[in-house]
């Protein structure tokens, strides 16, 4: 629970360093080992902290990982013209470019303006994915025709079922993951990459709920994150410059670079992986001895020979040591000497990545009784050497350069805390399922009512009916002249922002935020507003924001 308390910690300072304006893209975790990060992670993630692992696993770059978060952004929005392409080209459906530029002909030329009750100002490519296939004759075999039937189906699906079933049920179905099981290890790894998106997926919809918009905007925004660290080389260089995400790295990999932010968390390497004494040469009295490992006794004269080469040593000039074992014992001290200097260089170069802030979280029984740190312990040794002096509680410390640092002081609260579920480290933590007191019933049959997102969402309800229940006894504002917009495109562009910020944890809280205004100029490109209309969508959204009505939301 010491490691679950100690995540906590470090996710609630950086939770609270945000909402001070602090960007995510500026902080750093370091630590030994990034395969236990796990604890990390999740407390990072159950906040809704994007982090990415620099340096650590690739899963989230991986070529299968990119068709399924684009078939994850088609679910979410078919319209989306840029990922339906992704995934028609890609091996899930494998369309030929032929059939791709035809899709792209009959998009401009047949199916130039929308039909007259639709409010969109363009057709998409899934509106000409509908029309190709429904003037096709039916053949199993045509990829077109394929695709068409399993992404209607797929979006049929939306709320009848979880999500992560109809994501696998459709690769399934596409016979992309026999192909892949077929195609020899590698097909098979990737074969199970696509069985651990999936698990994912199913993982954050317990969290979060079976929601195509918020499982795409997360798988990509994972992806893009590690893409990002991907294209230099070396993730840990991408912090505060591309990804808005908490990076997650080593200390060797934190080398040579700074972040405003820096929490150092589990540095110590573990006793058990410490390296163990190898041969080598040794001076004591004047006279030179070639130490073995206690387990090289009884390697015979061959294998001093080959020790001694090591060395570049001539056998024949060492002398024995009388005591062999007390020698080894020596040998080991000198090892533990070693690995204890190499870990005070490495927390050395973890404290100083930090350039305005620094968080250090130390596993010190003496600190947790006296609130000091323990004398002689690599903490206090480091700390010492950087301050001159151990600090206790709150103040200032000055360090070697003369350069006053606020120094504070706080026990981790960690008795009452409860283990953290397990994770991968690019995963998402593994929940236990829910104790079941009902039994579930699959409905005998059923009959899907629309053939695309956009049949439903005309039916969720107009917010002008909405205010007009509501308000029917206020005066009515002024009239703003109409632009060289339409007025149900300025509503329909509310609607898809508002539907947004609905389902997010605190819409209250988004005026301002750089996410609502990305989607408000999504919604005005969407929709082909001029200035005049994406200035009227923006003050109408954030009436609707500060309104008692959005506040009862949260």
């Amino acid at each position: 629970a010491l490691r679950e308390a100690e995540a906590e910690l470090i996710a609630e300072r950086f939770e609270q360093l945000a909402e001070a304006g602090a960007a995510f893209g500026s902080m750093a975790l370091l630590m030994f080992s990034t395969k236990s990060a796990a604890p990390y992670l999740a407390a990072l993630r159950r906040r809704g902290i994007p982090c990415a692992v620099s340096g650590g696993s690739d899963f989230f770059t991986l070529p299968e990982v990119g068709v399924m978060t684009a078939l994850l952004r088609v679910l979410e929005l078919p319209d989306d013209d840029k990922p339906l392409l992704e995934l028609l080209a890609s091996p899930l459906f494998d369309l030929p470019d032929g059939d791709l530029l035809a899709l792209r002909l009959v998009a401009r030329h047949e199916l130039r303006n929308p039909a007259p009750d639709d409010i969109r100002p363009r057709v998409s490519l899934w509106d000409a994915l509908c029309y190709q296939a429904g003037r096709l004759p039916f053949s199993a075999q045509d990829p077109l025709l394929r695709a068409h039937g399993l992404l209607s189906h797929a979006l049929g699906q939306l709320g009848c079922q979880p999500l992560h079933q109809t994501v696998w049920q459709l690769v399934e179905d596409s016979g992309w993951l026999e192909e892949l099981r077929r195609g020899g290890a590698q097909g098979v790894a990737a074969a199970a990459n696509i069985q651990r998106f999936c698990d994912l997926l199913a993982q954050l919809e317990r969290r979060e709920g079976p929601s195509a918009v918020k499982a795409g905007e997360y798988f990509a925004g994972m992806r893009e994150a590690a893409l990002a660290g991907a294209a230099k080389g070396r993730p840990g260089r991408m912090a505060g410059k591309g990804a808005n995400a908490v990076q997650v790295m080593t200390i060797h990999a934190s080398k040579g670079l700074e972040f405003p932010i820096v929490a150092v968390a589990q540095y110590e390497r573990n006793a058990g992986s410490a390296a163990k004494a190898q041969a080598a040469a040794l001076t004591e009295g004047g006279q030179r001895y070639l130490l073995l490992p206690l387990k090289a006794d009884g390697r015979g004269e061959a294998g001093v020979r080959a020790a001694a080469a090591e060395e570049g040593l001539q056998a024949e000039s060492l002398a024995a040591a009388t005591g062999a074992v007390a020698f080894s014992g020596f040998g080991w001290q000198q090892s533990a000497l070693e690995e204890q200097q190499e870990q005070e260089r490495l927390l050395y170069v973890a404290l100083t990545r930090a350039r305005e802030l620094l968080i250090m979280v130390s596993s010190d029984k003496s600190c947790a009784s006296t609130g000091a740190l323990q004398e002689g312990g690599l903490a206090a040794r480091v700390v010492g050497a950087l301050f001159g002096s151990l600090p206790e509680g709150d103040g200032t410390m000055l360090l070697g350069n003369g350069t006053p640092v606020a120094w504070h002081m706080r026990p981790v609260p960690w008795a009452d805390s409860q283990a953290a579920p397990a994770e991968d480290d690019d995963g998402l933590s593994v929940l236990p399922p829910a104790a079941r007191e009902h039994a579930l019933v699959r409905p005998r049959e059923h009959r899907p009512l629309r053939r695309s997102l956009q049949a439903q969402q005309r039916r969720i309800g107009s917010y002008s009916a909405l205010a007009a229940a509501a308000h029917g006894q206020e005066p009515a504002a002024p009239a703003t002249p109409a632009g060289g917009h339409t007025v149900s495109a300025v509503g329909s562009a509310f609607h898809l922002v508002a539907q947004w910020a609905a389902l997010q944890p605190h819409p209250s809280q988004l005026a301002g935020s750089p996410a609502l205004e990305s989607r408000l100029a999504a919604a005005s490109q969407r929709y082909g507003l001029d200035d005049d209309g994406s200035q009227r969508l923006r003050a109408a959204v954030g009436e609707w924001l500060a309104s008692p009505r959005c506040a009862g939301l949260a």
